[in-house]
């Protein structure tokens, strides 16, 4: 399944359990950049260690399990159409070899109806990915000429309002 294909899924579930979705490389655009849910790896290891369950679809995990560590307490659950896969470097909780064509409506549609309202994760996600915007502006600031602009987003709720800001401006983000 393409990430184009599998976008809309991908976004539904992680909506239904209110889960940010850290996206490596080739996943780039598996959910929308500016969803709220949507974060990039300084994030995702920020927020892994506050994680008691990870749910890990398509992907090796290879950097979160071996750069960021799992403890005892972290129950994944790895989907993979790779059979050897899932438990290549830790035994998941559970392991299941799956196209995620098949698997990801079977998901939605398993909890569909069975959300949690978790507005404090929530709140968690956006403060973690304001505070990574400020780290970056203080890295970017300096390397940038007189005539460049900088804008940042420190709410977290949607980089919709920088692609505002610049059209404002005049400039096509």
């Amino acid at each position: 399944m393409k990430y184009a294909d599998r976008a809309p899924w991908d976004e539904a579930l992680a909506e239904m359990l209110s889960a940010p979705v850290i996206a490596f490389r080739t996943g780039q655009g598996v959910l929308p950049a500016d969803h709220p849910l949507s974060v990039g790896l300084p994030v995702g290891h920020d927020l892994w260690r506050t994680c008691d369950a990870v749910l890990a679809l398509g992907t090796r995990l290879q950097t979160q399990q071996m750069q960021w560590g799992v403890d005892d307490a972290m129950k994944i659950i790895h989907i993979d159409i790779d059979a050897d896969e899932p438990g290549r470097i830790n035994p998941p909780a559970v392991g299941l070899q799956a196209d995620l064509a098949d698997a990801l409506p079977l998901l939605v549609s398993a909890l569909d109806g069975k959300e949690a309202d978790r507005p404090d994760w929530m709140e968690t996600v956006r403060e973690a990915k304001a505070r990574f915007a400020a780290v970056y502006a203080d890295k970017l600031a300096p390397q940038m000429g007189k005539d460049q602009i900088l804008v940042m987003n420190l709410c977290g709720r949607g980089d919709k309002d920088v692609f505002t800001v610049g059209k404002i401006l005049g400039y096509d983000l």
